[in-house]
Parts: structure tokens; C-alpha cells; sequence
């Protein structure tokens, strides 16, 4: 029989190698529970002899100590069953590597036991068993929790946090918003939302609806995702993702380059965490979310909620869930939109589908239908304006893109719910961009305001809504407000794009101020607009501002606030050109059309925090320092505003008190260097990189061995999707 398997004794992951740690360090502890076994087993696993560890005796008898003695650091606690099961798997692993080109008989034999339905293993299965059983006996007689799975957050839970998070209404909150429902439509794997990419969406025209790949890190495989309209704003995505575009820019998309659908949770190093910080931070708000409330919590809650209208044998391709190990039909049923399509219906709130009955989804709002076949022109210019399209944004959302009939959806659905938003107060800085938009391309009603504008609008889409969805509504309505509407209503209404030429100034925009995060900075300014917000972002704001000195508020810690925000003025704007400067300025008048294109300012930014991140990786070079992670070119985009004050005074204490030099002068003096030694990188041909020939440390410290190829194995499947995979 071949010699099993088992794990690198290096480890793959760094969470394996803490995993090693902690076994060692509990074997040690073993070693020394008393005299026998401080005689026996003391000094720690590599002190012993193979003759020693290679007999089952020893697995045995430090199983019996995990199970009686062992407790969990921090807590004080017996470790649970399947703890104590890890840990004896990775003792056999350490073990079996050690030995398993041994000659000896009787190690051959003992390597066997990780081998599955071996013979050889049958002592282990056995002990296994035992393992469990004795953990469960003593959970009974200690009153230990049996159940340590996260806490399932549904259906009702996601709708109250959307609710929550619209009435704050800022940029952060709608990106919280956005994660939250792609995460719930997907199958509830939080970590995953980071990862799904522009290039691995395309459109349905059958269905009408978004289909994406979305990359399973925890089995490492691919699932088809379909994401859907919902019966209302809180269950809607399309709405969902509408808030976000109308109050941020695009992304850059640049060929080659992963362009990540959710931003803030792609710059995150543990995403399901900061989505699970975020979830904790609404119990506030939301008293019905249990005091334990996770991102982990909504996989399960997913499944609870599909489970009681979708059948399993549909909801698995929605959860991801592989069936091919329960019968070899799954087989030869692939994935599909169509088997997606009754997971997703239920998850936006419609009626459930008849039982294991496939059917067409929701379709999603109509913004075609406020205009005449003349006039889609003028309303593809409406949603440029209102999701701040720029030249440098992922094509597909443009004009004529794949994706175009998901961006119209989005601005015809935050239409179609801006007078039920409204008169609960959400999304305020939403419906301010819409007003805005409206005001400034002059397509309210003669006479009107572009506030009564969009109540109209909102009718006519509502009103086409309903019947496009009647499918799904007839068996049954759980929307009372969906449930006024008749299909009557949705016969086609006058439009003000079809009979305005050229309308009259407006009234006054209504009340709405739009909420900006920089604005204004309060007493908590550092955290929320230094710590968790890009530099590259603060500079293009203050440059949008005219590029002066920074203003904040009078409140206490203000002045180190504003100490920060020079500071990142003056790294980037020192080694921006004058030409950059100057096109990163305001700009008036038609003479300076050219310069004023945002995806020109943004590719410059983008530009602009390379060399910034390249000048501070410099500077630990200079002083002979090993470079941090966070300034390795891996994470060069993830610059935080609070990071370039606390750098460089990092960087003063290496240097023995001699601060980095951030004259303009200075910089610029860097900057042509840099630039003529990467004019002559790119003559050379080395095999090397760009980064690998600036920074010697660039590849030592910051990532472990186990990091890097998990890394790099994501970032191969994230190449593979951005160069474009069949769905």
C-alpha cells in the first residue's frame, strides 16, 4: 500500500503553523503533567526517538491529556471535540513527515494509519471515536456548549441592518449595505465578497439578472452567483449597488489588472471581519441581532431561510454546495442560472417559486420605460452623471457595455423607491445626488420640481415593475405596497423627457444635504477619515478643493488631524509635476475641458500613490531597515491616510532622530531618479521585476512562506477570471 499523504511539515498556510505551534507547545505540556510522562515523553517532540513517537501508545495517551487536562489559552476552557481531533491530526501529520522514508517496519506501519480504510488505521478511527464520544460526555456533565457554530443571522436580520445602514446614508454605510447583500446572495460566505471582479460579471438577457463567478476560497473552486431584483429597497441589489456608485467613482480599470466589484472589502486583509465588525457596530440599531452576531453567521442563515421554500437540489447551487459525493447525478447537473434562480428568488424576499419547479426571476426595474425610443440617449447621460462615470471606469459599465443593463437597473431602482426612502429618511445623501443630477441636466416637468419629478418617475417604474413581475406576485404578496398596484396601472405615461425641450429653471433643490465623510471632522475624525480612508483619496479631495491648506473643524484633536492631512499634501503633492498639479486643480471654463476628465485624475492618483509608497520603501532602504509589509508592492494601493504620519515617524526613530526630508525640492529630485531607473529597467531584460530590481528587501519580510503561496494561488485564479473565463 502507498505510504498516505500528509502535510508539509513547513505548513501551507501561516494558520497551519500556528496549528503546529500550539500542538508542539501542548505536547510539551504533556511532557511534563507528571513523572511518568516527563520520563517517558519530556523534552518536547523533537527531542524524542522515532521508536518513541511512532507507536500509538503515544497518540493515545496525549489524546487522553487534550481530552482531561489541555485548556485553551485566554479562556481557561476544555477544548471541544473537534479541536482535539485537529490536534491530533496534526501530530500525526508532523509525525508521519518526520518519518516517512523510515526503513523500520514497524514506522511503515504506523505511517499507514492516516491512510483511509487502511487496516493499518483502524486503532486510530477507533481512538477518533472514543474522542468524540468522551468530549460529549464531558460537555453533559460540565454544561459545556455543544453547539459552537456562529449564531445564524436571517432573512428579517439583513433586512433591519439594510434599513440601519440606509438611514446613515453615508458612502461607508452604503458600502457595508452592498457587501452585506451580495454576501446574503450568494450563499452567506463572507470572505468571498472581496474577490468577486467586474470581469467575472456579465448580464443576462433571458433571465434579466447578474451572473457572476464567484471563487470559493474555502474548497478552492469556482460557483456561478446570480444575483436578482428584490421585492423592496431593502432586499433589492440593484439598489443596493445603485447607493454605492451614485456616492463614490468607478474604480480604475486598467487590462491586466483586478478591478475588485467591492472595494473596501478588497483592501482588507480578513474581510469576513470587517464585515462582522461592521454587523456588531448595528446592534444598536438593531436590537433583534444576537449578541454574538458574525459574518459567519450568515451561511447558515442563508440556508435556514432558503431550506423552507427552495429544494436542496436547487439551493446547492446557490450555497455553492457540491453534491457529487451524495449521488452521481450532480454529476451531470452543472451549474446554471436557471437551477440558481429559485435560491435567489427567495433570498430577495418574492414569493417562493412551486416546490422543486424551476421559473424566470424577478426583473428588475425598467428606466426605458420613462422615455421614447428618441430620447435613451439623454437618459444614458442621466445615469453617467449620477454614477459618476469617468473615462478610466471598467468598460463594461459604460455606454454599450456588458454590464449597462445592471447600471440602468440600479438607477431605475433607487428612482423606483426614492418616495417610500424618502419618507423614512434613508439614503438621503442618495436621493441629494439624484436631485442634483436631475437639476443639472434639466429633466424635470415644466413648471415642477425635480423633487415631484422623481415621485412621477418612481410611479411609472413601480407601475411597469409590477407587471414585469406578475409571474412571481399572482400566487401570493407579502409587499402590501406592491400589492396596490394592478397590472391597469402600468400602461405607459407621458414622459417629461419626451415633451420637454427646453424647460424652464426648477424650483429650489429640496432639503437634502449630501453627506460627505470629509466635510467636516469631528472628534472622531482621526478614526473615521484618517484611519479608514485612503491617502490617495484625501489628496484628490483636498487637490479638488484647490489643493490649499486643509480645513477641519474646531473640535479637540483637530489640529492632528489637520497635522495629518498636510502631511499627505505634501508627500504627493511635492512629487506630483507641476503639469499633474495643475490638472488635479478645479478647472473652468470649456478651454480646459481636456484636463478636467476624472478618469485622467484618477489614473494620476492611482500614479501619484505608487511613487508615494515607493519613496517611503525607499526610505527604510536608505536607512538600512527592512521594508514593512504594508509598504511592499503587493500592498501599495492599501496606503492609509493615518499611515503616512505614523511611517514617517517610523522612520525618524530608525533614522536616530533625523526626520525624512518632504521638501519639494527633495521629492522631485527623487522622483527623476526614480523615474530614469525605471527608464532603464524597462530597457534591461533581467527576468526581474520592476519592484524586485528597486527594493532588494522587497521579498524578504512581510509575507510567510505558507501567505504567499495561498496568495499567489488566489491571484493566478483572480488572472485567470480578469483575462476572461467562459460562464
Amino acid at each position: 500500500m502507498p505510504m498516505p499523504e500528509a502535510m508539509e511539515t513547513h505548513g501551507r498556510s501561516a494558520s497551519l503553523k500556528k496549528q503546529q505551534g500550539t500542538v508542539r507547545a501542548a505536547f510539551e505540556a504533556f511532557g511534563e503533567c507528571d513523572e511518568e510522562c516527563a520520563k517517558v515523553y519530556g523534552g518536547g517532540l523533537d527531542q524524542l526517538s522515532e521508536e518513541t513517537l511512532c507507536h500509538e501508545d503515544v497518540v493515545r495517551r496525549f489524546a487522553t491529556f487534550l481530552v482531561e487536562d489541555w485548556r485553551a489559552a485566554g479562556t481557561g476552557e476544555h477544548i471541544g471535540g473537534a479541536t482535539v481531533l485537529q490536534y491530533l491530526s496534526v501530530l500525526m501529520n508532523i509525525i508521519v513527515n518526520k518519518y516517512r522514508s523510515s526503513d523500520d517496519a514497524k514506522t511503515k506501519k504506523f505511517c499507514l494509519s492516516l491512510a483511509k480504510h487502511a487496516p493499518e488505521g483502524a486503532w486510530y478511527r477507533g481512538l477518533k471515536a472514543e474522542v468524540r464520544k468522551l468530549c460529549f460526555k464531558r460537555a453533559l456533565e460540565n454544561g459545556e456548549s455543544l453547539d459552537n457554530s456562529a449564531t445564524p443571522v436571517g432573512f428579517q436580520q439583513v433586512k433591519q441592518m439594510a434599513v440601519a445602514l440606509a438611514h446613515r446614508s453615508t458612502p461607508r454605510a452604503m458600502e457595508t449595505k452592498f457587501a452585506l447583500r451580495q454576501t446574503w446572495a450568494s450563499g452567506g460566505r463572507a470572505a468571498e465578497s472581496a474577490y468577486l471582479l467586474y470581469t467575472g460579471l456579465k448580464w443576462d438577457y433571458d433571465q434579466q439578472c447578474t451572473v457572476g463567478l464567484w471563487p470559493q476560497l474555502k474548497t478552492f473552486k469556482v460557483k456561478l452567483a446570480v444575483f436578482v431584483a428584490g421585492i423592496d429597497a431593502s432586499t433589492c441589489y440593484y439598489t443596493d449597488w445603485g447607493d454605492v456608485m451614485a456616492l463614490s467613482q468607478p474604480p480604475i480599470f486598467e487590462d491586466g489588472e483586478a478591478c475588485f466589484l467591492n472595494t473596501k472589502l478588497s483592501l482588507a486583509a480578513h474581510p469576513a471581519r470587517v464585515l462582522g465588525a461592521s454587523m456588531k457596530d448595528l446592534r444598536k440599531d438593531c436590537p433583534e441581532l444576537p449578541e454574538d452576531v458574525s459574518a459567519g453567521g450568515l451561511r447558515p442563515g442563508v440556508v435556514n431561510y432558503a431550506l423552507m421554500h427552495v429544494d436542496p437540489m436547487f439551493l446547492c447551487h446557490t450555497t455553492g454546495h457540491d453534491g457529487k459525493g451524495f449521488s452521481n447525478l450532480f454529476e451531470y447537473m452543472d451549474a446554471s442560472v436557471a437551477m440558481a434562480i429559485p435560491g435567489a428568488v427567495v433570498l430577495a424576499g418574492w414569493p417562493a417559486l412551486p416546490r422543486a419547479q424551476l421559473g424566470k426571476a424577478p426583473v428588475p426595474a425598467d428606466l426605458f420605460c420613462l422615455v421614447t425610443q428618441g430620447n435613451r440617449e439623454r437618459m444614458e447621460l442621466f445615469v453617467d452623471a449620477l454614477f459618476n462615470m469617468h473615462s478610466a471606469a471598467p468598460p463594461m459599465l459604460l455606454q454599450n457595455g456588458d454590464l449597462r443593463p445592471a447600471v440602468r437597473a440600479c438607477a431605475a431602482s433607487i428612482i423606483m423607491h426614492y418616495p417610500e426612502r424618502k419618507r423614512r429618511g434613508e439614503a438621503r445623501s442618495v436621493h441629494a445626488k439624484l436631485i442634483e443630477t436631475v437639476e443639472g441636466m434639466k429633466l424635470y416637468d415644466p413648471g415642477a420640481s425635480a423633487d415631484t419629478t422623481l415621485i412621477r418617475w418612481s410611479a411609472e417604474l413601480r407601475a411597469k415593475f409590477t407587471s414585469d413581475n406578475q409571474h412571481l406576485l399572482l400566487p401570493v404578496s407579502n409587499n402590501a405596497e406592491m400589492a396596490q398596484q394592478t397590472p391597469s396601472q402600468a400602461q405607459p405615461q407621458p414622459s417629461s423627457l419626451e415633451f420637454v425641450q427646453s424647460p424652464s429653471p426648477g424650483p429650489p433643490l429640496p432639503s437634502f444635504v449630501p453627506m460627505s465623510e470629509h466635510d467636516s471632522l469631528d472628534d472622531n475624525a482621526e478614526n473615521s477619515c484618517m484611519r479608514d480612508t485612503l491617502a490617495v483619496d484625501v489628496f484628490r479631495d483636498i487637490m479638488a478643493k484647490g489643493g490649499g491648506e486643509p480645513t477641519v473643524g474646531s473640535n479637540k484633536g483637530s489640529n492632528k488631524v489637520k497635522y495629518k492631512l498636510n502631511l499627505v499634501l505634501k508627500l504627493f503633492g511635492g512629487i506630483a509635476t507641476d503639469d499633474e498639479v495643475k490638472l488635479l486643480k478645479p478647472t473652468r471654463g470649456k478651454e480646459n475641458a481636456a484636463s478636467s476628465d476624472m478618469g485622467a485624475r484618477l489614473v494620476l492618483c492611482k500614479k501619484l500613490n505608487v511613487l508615494a509608497v515607493a519613496f517611503l520603501r525607499d526610505a527604510y532602504i536608505d536607512a538600512k531597515c527592512p521594508v514593512p509589509p504594508q509598504l511592499q508592492p503587493i500592498n501599495q494601493h492599501k496606503l492609509k491616510a493615518s499611515s503616512v504620519d505614523f511611517r514617517l515617524g517610523d522612520l525618524k526613530k530608525q533614522r536616530k532622530g533625523s526626520a525624512v526630508d518632504l521638501d519639494k525640492s527633495t521629492l522631485r529630485a527623487w522622483r527623476s531618479k526614480h523615474d530614469a531607473k525605471k527608464q532603464r529597467a524597462s530597457v534591461t531584460s533581467t527576468g526581474q521585476t520592476e519592484e524586485q530590481q528597486e527594493s532588494p528587501t522587497a521579498s524578504a519580510g512581510g509575507q510567510s512562506s505558507g501567505t504567499k503561496r495561498m496568495r499567489s494561488s488566489l491571484e493566478g485564479w483572480v488572472k485567470t477570471i480578469v483575462n476572461g473565463v467562459t460562464l
